[in-house]
Parts: C-alpha cells; sequence; structure tokens
C-alpha cells in the first residue's frame, strides 16, 4: 500500500486537486450598482462586501485564484464595457440586475452560454425564463433575488400597516415615502385591484371599459386627499431614503440593498415588514433580480476560473451563506428552504417574493414598455402626479404604453 501511494506526492495536490486540474490565474469581476443606489463609497462597500461572502468561499477551495473587483453604476456598464472589449480588456464576469444584463446582451457585451440541465434545474424557473434566449443559451444566471418590502421606523410605527387603510388611518400619523417610478409603484396595482387589469392590457387583450376602470382608480388613489396630505413623492429612491434616514419619513418601499445605508442612519429603528395589501388583495410587489454572466473575450483560463465562480455561485452552500450573512438578498435557488428562519427580515424577504410571483409576467412587460416608450411611461405618471394631467387623459395614456409595441397607435 504504502508503495502504491508513494506516486502520489502532496506538491502534485492542490486544495484536494490533482495540480493539473487546480485552478490558478485572476479574474476581473465588474459589479453594477442598482440606479436606485447611490454610488458613494459606502454603497461600493455594501456591494463589495455581499460579493465577498462568495469569493471567500470561491478562494478557499481554490487558492490560487485572484479575483480582482470593480464596481461601477449601471447607467455606465454600456460604455465601460463597450471601450474594454474593443481593447480586449472586457471582464470576466459582470454581475448586475437583469433588465441590465438584458440590455447588455442586445448590444452583445456579454457573452450567453449553455449549462447542463442539472445546474439549472433548481433555479428560480421564472428568473430563469427570462435569461434564455431561444437557442439553449442563457445571457447569465440568476444569482440573487432583491423582493421588494416596507421599512419603517419602528419608533414611529411599534407595528407594520398590513393593509392599505391602516397605513392611511389618522391614527398612524405615518409620514409616507413613495417613489414616483412606475415599476416601483407596482406593488400597489395589486392592493387597489389593478393588477390583473394591468397585465390582459399589457398582454395584447382587447381595450374593454372594464379593463380600463381599474386603472383609473388606481390612478386616482395616488391623487386622493388621504395619500397626498401624507405621502412626499420622489423621483427617485435616492431622495427618499435620505429623508427616512433623517427622520423625515416613517415608512417608504425599500429592497435589501438599501438596508445598510438606513442602518447607518437609524440604527435598531429600522425595521422590514412585507408591503401592505388593500381592498384589491395583497400587495405585488417588483422582485429585481441580480444576474451573473460571462465576458466576450477571456482566455481560455480566465473563462474557466470565471465559469467556476459562476457555477460556485449558484450552489446551495453559497446560496444560503448570502441570505443569512448579508439578511439583504433572497437565493436564486427554489429548493432552499429560508421559510423557517427565526430572522423577521428574511420572513418577509421571503413573504413579499411569494407575493411577487404573481406580478412576475407584468413585472418584465413594464420593463420592456419602459424601454420601448423611451420614458414616455414615467413622464405621463410624473405629470399625473404634479396634476398637470387629469385621470381620464392619463390613464389612457398609460395604457397606451403598457400596450405590446406592435398593437399601439402609430
Amino acid at each position: 500500500m504504502l508503495m502504491g501511494l508513494s506516486g502520489c506526492r502532496p506538491s502534485q495536490w492542490v486544495q484536494g486537486l490533482p495540480r493539473k486540474d487546480a485552478l490558478q490565474g485572476q479574474i476581473f469581476v465588474l459589479v453594477g450598482l442598482s440606479p436606485d443606489e447611490r454610488f458613494d463609497s459606502l454603497t461600493k462597500k455594501d456591494a463589495e462586501n455581499r460579493l465577498a461572502i462568495l469569493l471567500d468561499g470561491f478562494r478557499s477551495i481554490h487558492p490560487q485564484v485572484r479575483v480582482q473587483v470593480q464596481t461601477l453604476p449601471e447607467s455606465d456598464l454600456s460604455n465601460v464595457l463597450l471601450r474594454r472589449n474593443r481593447a480586449g480588456l472586457s471582464p470576466d464576469v459582470v454581475i448586475a440586475r437583469g433588465e441590465t444584463a438584458m440590455a447588455l446582451q442586445q448590444h452583445k457585451l456579454i457573452n450567453p452560454q449553455t449549462y447542463p440541465p442539472g445546474q439549472l434545474a433548481h433555479l428560480d424557473q421564472g428568473a430563469l425564463h427570462q435569461l434564455h434566449l431561444g437557442d439553449g443559451r442563457f445571457l447569465g444566471l440568476p444569482i440573487g433575488l432583491f423582493p421588494q418590502v416596507a421599512c419603517y421606523n419602528r419608533k414611529r410605527l411599534p407595528t407594520p400597516p398590513t393593509t392599505i387603510q391602516e397605513l392611511l388611518a389618522p391614527a398612524s400619523q405615518a409620514r409616507i415615502g413613495l417613489s414616483m417610478q412606475f415599476s416601483e409603484l407596482s406593488w400597489s396595482l395589486g392592493s387597489l385591484g389593478a393588477l390583473d387589469s394591468a397585465t390582459a392590457i399589457a398582454s395584447g387583450q382587447p381595450l374593454t371599459a372594464t379593463l380600463k376602470q381599474p386603472i383609473a382608480t388606481w390612478l386616482a388613489w395616488l391623487r386622493s386627499p388621504g395619500l397626498q396630505q401624507r405621502a412626499v413623492f420622489q423621483a427617485s429612491q435616492d431622495g427618499l431614503l435620505e429623508d427616512m434616514g433623517a427622520g423625515r419619513l416613517d415608512w417608504m418601499p425599500c429592497r435589501g440593498y438599501e438596508f445598510d445605508r438606513l442602518r447607518r442612519q437609524l440604527g435598531p429603528a429600522l425595521a422590514v415588514a412585507p408591503l401592505p395589501s388593500g381592498p384589491g388583495g395583497p400587495a405585488s410587489p417588483y422582485t429585481n433580480k441580480r444576474v451573473i454572466a460571462l465576458g466576450v473575450n477571456s482566455s481560455p483560463n480566465q473563462r474557466r476560473i470565471a465559469r467556476a465562480f459562476l457555477v460556485f455561485g449558484i450552489n446551495p452552500v453559497s446560496q444560503r451563506a448570502v441570505a443569512m450573512r448579508s439578511q439583504q438578498e433572497l437565493s436564486a435557488l427554489t429548493n432552499l428552504n429560508l421559510e423557517t428562519d427565526p430572522s423577521p427580515i428574511l420572513k418577509a424577504l421571503v413573504a413579499s417574493n411569494l407575493q411577487s410571483s404573481v406580478n412576475r409576467q407584468l413585472n418584465q412587460k413594464i420593463v420592456n414598455a419602459g424601454i420601448f416608450s423611451n420614458g414616455q411611461m414615467q413622464n405621463v405618471l410624473n405629470r399625473f402626479i404634479y396634476g398637470e394631467i387629469e385621470t381620464p387623459k392619463a390613464t389612457d395614456a398609460l395604457i397606451e404604453m403598457l400596450r405590446p409595441a406592435s398593437s399601439r397607435l402609430p
């Protein structure tokens, strides 16, 4: 036996693998920050800390791999990738929101791949379907989910409002913050009973008075005296987060990547809960996907390392570590049970993600409508909230923007 083992010298092995199979070298990872996130040193650190949970595990089994990380606003990704790709210096891995990854793929700035079915079986199939190109390739894989929840100040609101009626009740005196972005307000479509109508319109069904009326009712609620007297509308999340952190707001919709910023300012007063239901049914929050994709001109060795990192990022141990340690995002794996975790934050994220599953079809259509309408959808909503146009005109305009591009008026 000893003679048989003498040929396997320790120097021929690296971390339990034959040296020829061990990963060695350096990869470059480019991380995009959501438009909702303020691009400053603290936000960059928060994003890099989340990524470090994966990187620490990856380097523990591949110690001869070095990883260089750069963080940029997602609005800069296209230009940066275009320049780097032309120079042959593209990143080996790109991590960004699903919508951003789809836009990058349209400009051929990332490298779609095929994957064995076994690697995909337990990934969120709704998210995976949106990343499938129809030819067997995927532009990337979902690596994390950021459900939309309610952030509130527990010193001002000892218990979270579970319904819109409770949120607006005179006794609560809650100071409410709302973004004017349609995708960020879409949670209230379910609460106000307009979700089915919006989904049907976005799916191309013929317009009827029955479909139109719930949209008008939802818009009227945004301008209702009860909400207008209590709510602060902002064009972006950044302004709302600033007001919330400074104590000028008590309640606002938010996502996990915004928790750290609010925690630094509110400390233990920050609490998280699912978004409130309403007379029309449960809320219909929007879950953002975080996608990991490959660059376009990596060397064969860099591609090998990058692909190994991508696969490592979606294994159950890695996914659970990120969810448990960050307390900010959920796993993209459907077979990873986090519902029994005692953390109230994870419980709220899980509940919100379950609600968002009924809204996924509309979510993608809203994203597409926003892209194809070239910002007109947002302009309509902004003008309506500021009172420049009235409900009937805003209803007709939003419906036109929601309809599939092929069925819109010329």
